[in-house]
């Protein structure tokens, strides 16, 4: 479950137009702990670091909304390959 402040960020960025529609009905949660700025999970669910509230954090979330989808489109291919 989000605390507010999480809850928050992840509405306001999803306000954008462009990454409301991207984001659909996509699991999206945060980790405080996460060191690096995004996970996505094989499942397709995308997990926020804490960089995710700062000014970039809209950035964040489009590359992992991206590949997010990617992993559904092409589950064979390496998320290595991906990036």
């Amino acid at each position: 479950m989000l605390d507010r402040a999480q809850a928050d960020t992840l509405d306001t960025l999803l306000q954008r137009p462009d990454l409301g529609v991207v984001a659909d009905a996509r699991a999206i949660r945060f980790d405080p702990a996460l060191p690096w700025p995004f996970q996505v999970e094989a499942a397709g669910t995308v997990i926020l670091g804490p960089q995710a509230g700062a000014p970039g954090g809209a950035v964040f979330l489009r590359q992992a909304l991206e590949l997010a989808w990617l992993r559904e489109a092409a589950p064979d291919l390496d998320p290595a390959a991906a990036i």
